[in-house]
């Protein structure tokens, strides 16, 4: 589908809920080949097309604007405005194949990960602000610090960014793990080598 990062990007919508007590929605723009989020956002109520706008501006500020987008079909995403935001920018539009799982599979994905991971019903008793920056912060993680069994055990920015993984020289004795922001959900292992 991607054969180079920013080449092709999945947006899509999910939420969270607990007992009918709240609901926050959650939107995310990813790059199919490196698995690297680009943006993302939660909102107290169902977005508009003009959120999404907003989502996929971030995500083009950070990175450039990808050749395609993959969508399902969903308002937000079928809008008038939104096809004209796409046109400006010459970014194609395509939308996921209905009934087949792996034309969205990378997002998909992404948020499996990160309700089993990071975002359970505790982020629902939080202001709306903290709840997005508590996934900025995961997304961080994400990229930087999670390596990824389908890229080879690289992490999403190694592969967006086009690195390579700089393991210590000589012989491994410690790994340390430490958190990022001191967030126990997020853990950061450093491998050390002997002196």
């Amino acid at each position: 589908m991607a054969d180079r990062p920013n080449h092709v990007w999945l947006a899509d919508l999910t939420s969270l809920s607990f007992l009918g007590l709240r609901s926050i929605w959650i939107g995310a723009v990813v790059d199919v080949f490196s698995r690297k989020v680009l943006s993302i956002r939660a909102w107290a109520r169902v977005p508009t097309a003009a959120d999404v706008r907003l989502l996929l501006r971030a995500a083009i500020e950070l990175a450039g604007a990808p050749k395609y987008l993959v969508t399902d079909r969903g308002t937000q995403f079928t809008a008038a405005a939104l096809s004209a935001f796409l046109r400006r920018r010459r970014i194609l539009r395509r939308y996921g194949a209905v009934a087949r799982w792996q034309s969205v599979a990378v997002i998909d994905r992404f948020f499996l990960s990160l309700k089993r991971e990071y975002a359970s019903r505790w982020l629902l008793f939080l202001p709306i602000d903290r709840v997005n920056a508590a996934l900025h912060r995961y997304t961080a993680w994400f990229g930087k610090h999670r390596p990824h069994q389908g890229l080879a055990g690289r992490t999403p920015d190694e592969v967006f960014y086009r690195r390579r993984r700089r393991l210590p020289a000589g012989h491994l004795t410690e790994v340390r793990l430490t958190h990022l922001r001191g967030d126990s959900k997020l853990p950061v292992y450093r491998r050390l080598r002997a002196a």
